[in-house]
């Protein structure tokens, strides 16, 4: 496996504008198809990973999307998909039971210690997203050697991998904001932003004929 070289939280939020000016209605019909698949949450992590994929090997690589690939990817990552949705599931349970349950029993030191724990193993595993999903649905790797790769891939841009969960936050309260941000672009944009975090955008060469043409008529 191979890594792109780590870079600074103002180029990635530069590509991860640029993509998404670029092709913000694109986003939003990936956004729409997203929540039509999702709603079933059987489709939920199938429907997360081909958006994801799209995103990464054709937006990141400064290439148009082909939307009748989108029914085809949902099947191919449906294995994995319910793996990944089922991971987050696990998590949330965990994460709820052990910050409900224990501050029962312990004093008010040790429910400290168990909630800023916990906080923090929700901070890493959100944190973690970008790089298991590009694991997951751009390299195709199985799960377990995924999340061993995202692990990696954290590792690599530790500062640049924590700070970037303070966008998802931005977009979580902006979606609960603004009721119509969710279903019409939340998702796509932070997909698109993740995909930006785990490597940079490849911007295309005009082609040569565009360029004369440019030329001829300053």
């Amino acid at each position: 496996m191979t890594f792109a070289a780590p870079r600074g939280l103002i180029d990635i939020f530069k590509d991860g504008a640029l993509m998404t000016w670029r092709n913000l209605l694109t986003l939003v019909w990936l956004n729409l198809a997203w929540v039509a698949m999702a709603w079933t949450l059987i489709l939920l992590g199938p429907a997360t990973l081909a958006v994801y994929h799209l995103v990464a090997t054709r937006l990141r690589e400064d290439l148009e999307i082909d939307f009748r690939l989108l029914p085809r990817l949902v099947l191919r990552f449906l294995g994995s998909g319910l793996l990944w949705a089922l991971s987050a599931v696990m998590f949330a349970v965990l994460f709820y039971a052990n910050t409900t349950v224990w501050p029962r029993f312990l004093p008010p030191f040790g429910t400290t210690v168990v909630l800023m724990v916990w906080l923090y193993l929700l901070w890493l595993f959100v944190a973690l997203q970008p790089f298991l999903l590009e694991a997951l649905a751009v390299r195709e790797a199985r799960f377990l050697p995924a999340w061993r790769d995202a692990f990696l891939g954290l590792a690599r841009q530790p500062f640049e991998g924590h700070v970037s969960v303070l966008f998802g936050v931005i977009l979580l309260v902006a979606g609960l904001y603004f009721r119509t941000l969710a279903p019409v672009v939340l998702i796509a944009l932070g997909l698109t932003f993740a995909a930006a975090l785990v490597a940079p955008l490849r911007e295309r060469p005009e082609p040569q004929d565009v360029v004369e043409e440019e030329e001829a008529t300053a």
